[in-house]
């Protein structure tokens, strides 16, 4: 079945200076059309080097009328250096097999001015909205940005103390002062061995921190550690984390550049202090184990793995070849799922010996 189709109508004369100048943050009203509603938009580009790709990401945002599947604002995301165009879809729909909350997603065909853009990644934005729909109260949302969403007080770009302690955050919602985000910056940072596990539990959900932490490991998102994820406050007061920008992932850097399946670390948090004082607690890093057992088993399964690429692959392969600003060429395309494959199976090895959970140790089945 061929993809939706999303129709993007702009005045000539805006479309020649949008095109002219991909560095800007300026926006353009436009119509967004689909088979079945219409509605008025504004459009600007997405991303910041992507911009100057030959085929860019977009932001879309509605005024009161909207599609009826999103908010108030929807994500296009090219995916242009993913060969499989799958990757980033993939993750959300595996974090959300492990009980991460994410944004919904769908590929769809674009169009601007009668003009094909290919395939793209509609993602729903992480805002107000997006809370209505977990079912979470209103509340702090985050984006750690730049590298510098660590947690600590060094900034490990300049290897110096940050100028201010929530460095490396925006906050998304609402539009107010950073002081939830620095005592939750201290929370992490000044309690003492002894009594940073109980202090900690009762600041963030852990569990759902794990399971990031363990998503983010499993597809090695290595650009997810430190930046890219959304940091929001649940109903029972405490932080929670979403993944975000996730095209680098199953073996393939974010350039796009194929990974081997052991290039990221498991079970030491990194640079992101938060991971690395919970998984240096014996209590929570055996919550951490547990959470990667009770996953081999019901999560990362191959056979179950393979069937979600088959499936995604088959559902857009049809317009993907005819996708005129893809990067690679229709026979790199055809091997991806091969890869993916191949990668899941490389890279669940890899973790099952770091942890010690392989199953010829003994210890994966106790």
């Amino acid at each position: 079945m061929p993809l939706a189709e999303y129709h993007l109508k702009l005045d000539p004369a805006d479309l020649r200076w949008f095109h002219d100048h991909p560095g800007t943050d300026r926006c353009f009203p436009a119509i967004l059309e689909t088979d079945t509603s219409a509605c008025p938009v504004w459009i600007g580009y997405r991303g910041r080097y992507s911009r100057n790709f030959r085929k860019p990401s977009y932001d879309i945002w509605f005024g009161d009328k909207r599609l009826p599947d999103w908010g108030p604002e929807l994500h296009l995301n090219a995916a242009y250096r993913d060969p499989s165009l799958m990757r980033g879809r993939l993750s959300f729909a595996l974090f959300e097999k492990l009980s991460v909350a994410v944004p919904r997603c769908k590929h769809i065909w674009l169009a601007i001015n009668e003009q094909n853009e290919g395939v793209y990644t509609a993602i729903e934005a992480v805002d107000r909205a997006w809370l209505q729909r977990q079912t979470l109260p209103d509340g702090p949302i985050y984006f750690a940005v730049g590298s510098k969403g660590n947690f600590g007080l060094i900034d490990q770009d300049l290897r110096r103390p940050k100028r201010y302690i929530t460095a490396g955050y925006e906050k998304r919602h609402p539009d107010d002062d950073f002081t939830d985000l620095e005592e939750l910056i201290e929370a992490i940072t000044f309690p003492t061995a002894l009594e940073f596990p109980s202090q900690i539990g009762r600041t963030i959900d852990v569990e759902n921190c794990l399971r990031w932490l363990v998503g983010m490991e499993f597809v090695s998102h290595t650009d997810g550690i430190v930046q890219n994820y959304a940091l929001y406050k649940s109903s029972a007061g405490q932080w929670r984390f979403s993944p975000w920008d996730l095209d680098g992932t199953w073996g393939r850097y974010p350039s796009g550049v194929a990974s081997r399946a052991d290039h990221m670390p498991v079970g030491t948090g990194e640079d992101n202090y938060l991971l690395v004082r919970l998984l240096r607690s014996e209590r929570w890093r055996a919550q951490y184990i547990d959470i990667w057992r009770k996953a081999l088993r019901t999560v990362f399964v191959p056979e179950r793995l393979d069937e979600m690429i088959a499936e995604m692959y088959d559902e857009i392969r049809g317009d993907v070849v005819q996708d005129r600003w893809k990067r690679h060429s229709n026979t790199t395309f055809r091997r991806e799922p091969e890869r993916l494959r191949r990668y899941v199976r490389d890279r669940l090895a890899f973790v099952q010996s770091e942890l010690g959970l392989s199953q010829r140790r003994g210890s994966f089945m106790k």
